[in-house]
C-alpha cells in the first residue's frame, strides 16, 4: 500500500502526469475495502498536497475539474465524519474555482450545486456567496490561484468578503432594492471578464504560434547549413581520394636485396671511419655503440638491423633520403624504368637546347 501511495504522489508532483495521478488515486480508492480504513486514510493523506499543487501551479480548469472528480470518488467511499469534512472542504474550494471560471461541474457535483442554489434562494443571496461560505474556513478571503500565485477577485466581491458578508447576508432588503441593476451589472462584469479571458487566450495563442514558427525557421536554417557542410566535406573527400589515386603505391623492398645488404658489427675502427662516432640510428634515435649490429643501405645510411627490418617489409626506400631499393614487383620495376628513361630523355633535350642544338623532323 505504501508503495502504491508513493507512486501516486510521484505522478501528482509532475505537471505532465498530474491528471494520471488523479485517475490512479480514484482507482486506488475504489479498490479499497470498506473495512480497510487504514489504506483509505493513507490515500487521503495525498489530498492536502494535491490542493497545494492546484493552488500554486494550475490556472487551467482542466486540472481542477479532474481533481473534483477524484474528490467525489473519495467522498462516496468515505464513512467517517472527520474524513468527510476534510473532503467536503477540498470540494468546496474546487467547486468555487470552477464556478468562477464558468466551468461545468462534474456530474457528481450536481447534488451539491442544487443544494447550494436552494440555500442561496432561501437566504436571498448570490449563489457564489454560498459557495464562498463553504470554503471561507480554509481561505480567509476569496481568491483564486494562477501560475503566478494567489489573485484577488473583483473589487466588489473583495469588499463584500472583507466586510464580513454584510452586503450579501445581512442586508437582503438592499439586494432587493438594487434589483435588476445589480443583475445587469453582474452580467456586464461577467461579459468583461469573458472578453478579457478571450483576449488573453488569443494573445497566448499568437505567442505560441510565433514561437513555433521561430523554432521551425531555426531548424530549417540548421538543416540548410548541415547540407552545405556535407557538400563541402564530400568535395574535400573527393579531392583527397583523387590525389591518393594519382600517387602509385610502392611495394616493399625485395627480400633478396634486403638479405644481401651488408651488416657490420660496430667497433672502434668503424666509429672512427665508416660510420662516425656521433652517428645515431634514425629509427630509434639511439647512438650507435661498440658491439651493435647495423645494416648499411646503398645511400650509406646505417640502421640497427632490428629497426630497419619492419620498415623495409612495407617500403622500398631509405627512411631518410628516400633512395629506392629494387622490389619483387615486375610491373613496378618496369614503370620505374620507363620513368627513369623519360627523365634521361628530358634531361638530354634540355642539355641540347642549352647548347643551341635543334632537331628537325
Amino acid at each position: 500500500m505504501e508503495q502504491q501511495r508513493r507512486s501516486i504522489a510521484a505522478l501528482l508532483e509532475k505537471k505532465a502526469t498530474f491528471n494520471q495521478g488523479l485517475k490512479e488515486l480514484s482507482a486506488a480508492v475504489l479498490s479499497t475495502s470498506p473495512n480497510n480504513d487504514e489504506k483509505f486514510a493513507g490515500l487521503l493523506e495525498l489530498l492536502p498536497r494535491t490542493m497545494v499543487l492546484l493552488r500554486t501551479r494550475y490556472s487551467n480548469p482542466t486540472q481542477w475539474k479532474a481533481a473534483a472528480e477524484a474528490l467525489h470518488v473519495c467522498e462516496r467511499r468515505c464513512i467517517r465524519a472527520d474524513q468527510q469534512a476534510r473532503i467536503q472542504q477540498c470540494l468546496a474550494e474546487v467547486n468555487t474555482f470552477l464556478t468562477e471560471h464558468d466551468v461545468e461541474l462534474p456530474a457528481a457535483a450536481v447534488a451539491t450545486s442544487t443544494e447550494a442554489a436552494a440555500a442561496a434562494a432561501l437566504a436571498d443571496v448570490p449563489l457564489e456567496d454560498v459557495l464562498l461560505g463553504l470554503s471561507q474556513s480554509q481561505q480567509g478571503i476569496d481568491a483564486h490561484y494562477d501560475d503566478t500565485g494567489p489573485i484577488l477577485d473583483d473589487e466588489e466581491r473583495r469588499r463584500r468578503i472583507e466586510g464580513g458578508g454584510a452586503t450579501s447576508t445581512s442586508a437582503p432588503a438592499a439586494a432587493h432594492a438594487a434589483g435588476g441593476q445589480g443583475n445587469e451589472a453582474n452580467r456586464d462584469a461577467a461579459s468583461e471578464r469573458e472578453a478579457s479571458r478571450r483576449q488573453q487566450a488569443s494573445h497566448l495563442q499568437a505567442e505560441i504560434l510565433e514561437g513555433i514558427q521561430a523554432v521551425y525557421r531555426g531548424m530549417s536554417a540548421i538543416a540548410r547549413g548541415t547540407e552545405v557542410i556535407e557538400r563541402e566535406l564530400d568535395a574535400v573527400l573527393a579531392v583527397l581520394q583523387a590525389r591518393a589515386g594519382q600517387q602509385p603505391s610502392r611495394p616493399p623492398a625485395s627480400r633478396k636485396v634486403v638479405a644481401s645488404l651488408p651488416r657490420i658489427v660496430v667497433d672502434e675502427a668503424a666509429l672512427e671511419g665508416q660510420i662516425g662516432r656521433d652517428q645515431v640510428c634514425p629509427v630509434c634515435t639511439e647512438a650507435l655503440q661498440v658491439g651493435d649490429e647495423v645494416q648499411l643501405l646503398p645511400c650509406k645510411h646505417s640502421y640497427h638491423v632490428a629497426c630497419l627490418a619492419p620498415w623495409l617489409e612495407q617500403n622500398n626506400s631509405c627512411p631518410i633520403c628516400r633512395q629506392e631499393l629494387p622490389t619483387d614487383d615486375p610491373h613496378y620495376e618496369a614503370r620505374k624504368e620507363r620513368e627513369a628513361e623519360e627523365a634521361r630523355e628530358r634531361a638530354g633535350a634540355a642539355n641540347a637546347l642549352s647548347h643551341n642544338e635543334f632537331a628537325y623532323i
